[in-house]
């Protein structure tokens, strides 16, 4: 989904790392335009067969209030990561955004600002 002309935030299954109750992770890309992509796992699994590439968890799906909930949740946070770095750099990346967003690697955001 395209936040704005120049973030972009996908969703979407790697089906190779699926669990044997047949649910697969969902991954986060981030794409910042003419740049290279940069993607996380979201933490969050879904069966294959209630989601939907274009519309993300179908509303069969028994944790779709639950899924749903994260996955807007995360586009708003990674536009906030996006929107200071906006200001403060004329060259921003998927990585810094990413950064700005991972709790793991917040103390990576010091470097940004």
């Amino acid at each position: 989904m395209k936040i704005n002309e120049d973030l972009s935030i996908l969703f979407w299954l790697k089906r190779e790392k699926g669990t044997k109750d047949g649910r697969v992770p969902i991954y986060v890309r981030i794409t910042v335009k003419n740049g290279k992509p940069d993607g996380f796992s979201s933490g969050k699994k879904i069966h294959p067969d209630f989601w939907d590439a274009k519309t993300g968890p179908d509303r069969a799906c028994p944790d779709y209030q639950f899924i749903n909930s994260y996955l807007t949740k995360t586009k708003a946070d990674l536009e906030k990561c996006y929107n200071p770095l906006t200001a403060s750099h004329k060259k921003i990346t998927a990585a810094m955004v990413k950064d700005g967003y991972l709790p793991k690697t917040a103390s990576k955001m010091t470097l940004y600002f």
